[in-house]
């Protein structure tokens, strides 16, 4: 079994990129049509007592997350059966043309395009499709005899594309947030579906700027939630943005026994853990949602075990839905 990680993309002239927080994706996919229910330990764990889980089906009885919109900050969005129901309209707000692979910037098809690099720009990987995974934990489709299940089957996704190829500016992140809450930007249409909730798996090493304590702000005051991953480099997150800015949940990582998972920034400042797999020991310790088989551009539709904060957080993103359904 091969795995990949994602590397922190290098700095580009006139300000620092960001790209994936290692995390690691399992290359063993599992097509669409096979049962890989009983696989999603993270949501619905029945094993021993010292296993981590949320629990989610009992949350159910009392609300799928109806009327909730939950933004995918992110590489953008995919065809997928188990998700395309829930997707609304979203953006795609990365601002080069070349690492959006669009050929036009900033514009109103938030699909993922694939973030693959094999010339040098960044380090040689495979596309993750990294949002459609996100968004499956969020809200995949339940009792539909596929796949999995997500954590808020009955919200809403709004994809909003800020990452590409070598991952993307933290100005167009800091944008993405402002554009999901109902915020105002030059020359794009307001939002007609203001999130309650976006998730936000991505980050770097540096300070909270201005521009992204800013924008973080603009969503609390239009009450909104921001749930940020904490990060996989092993280190205090205090030294990992969006994630160290204020008014924000940063997310840290489990195993599926409950300890932290050892690539999982840590530190007073993580407000919350929650399950984003270890996959040392096999795959299937990893998180389980929706991705795409296409290596470089979008293929078919399938599922993969992933692992990383970035897994973790959107667990909280769809438990936050959950909450704000039910009140």
């Amino acid at each position: 079994l091969q795995s990949a990680f994602f590397s922190l993309a290098k700095v580009m002239p006139g300000e620092e990129a960001i790209g994936y927080m290692k995390d690691a994706a399992e290359k063993s996919y599992l097509k669409k049509g096979r049962d890989v229910v009983d696989k999603n330990w993270a949501a619905i764990d029945a094993g021993a007592n010292a296993y981590v889980k949320i629990d989610v089906p009992a949350a159910w009885a009392t609300s799928e997350g109806a009327g909730q919109v939950v933004a995918v900050v992110d590489t953008g969005s995919t065809n997928h059966s188990d998700l395309n129901a829930q997707m609304l309209p979203g953006y795609d707000l990365i601002s080069s043309a070349d690492m959006a692979r669009d050929g036009d910037g900033r514009d109103s098809n938030p699909q993922d395009e694939g973030d693959w690099s094999d010339n040098g720009n960044c380090s040689y990987r495979t596309s993750s499709w990294h949002g459609t995974h996100v968004a499956g934990t969020v809200a995949a489709s339940t009792n539909n005899g596929a796949g999995m299940s997500g954590v808020a089957p009955g919200a809403k996704i709004l994809p909003v594309r800020v990452l590409g190829e070598c991952g993307g500016y933290f100005s167009d992140i800091a944008d993405g947030v402002i554009w999901a809450a109902g915020g105002s930007l030059p020359g794009i249409p307001v939002n007609a579906h203001p999130a309650n909730v976006i998730n936000l798996s991505l980050g770097g090493v540096s300070t909270c700027s201005a521009h992204m304590q800013n924008a973080v702000n603009l969503a609390n005051n239009r009450n909104a939630v921001v749930v940020v991953a904490a990060g996989n480099d092993n280190i205090p997150v205090e030294s990992f943005t969006p994630a160290n800015c204020q008014n924000v949940i940063a997310v840290g990582s489990t195993g599926r026994y409950g300890e932290r998972a050892p690539y999982s920034n840590y530190g007073s400042g993580v407000d919350i853990m929650a399950p984003g797999g270890d996959m040392s020991w096999e795959s299937a310790n990893g998180i389980l949602s929706t991705l795409n088989s296409g290596l470089q551009t979008p293929e078919e539709e399938n599922y993969s075990f992933y692992q990383g904060t970035s897994m973790a957080a959107p667990h909280v993103a769809g438990a936050a839905a959950l909450l704000m359904a039910a009140q």
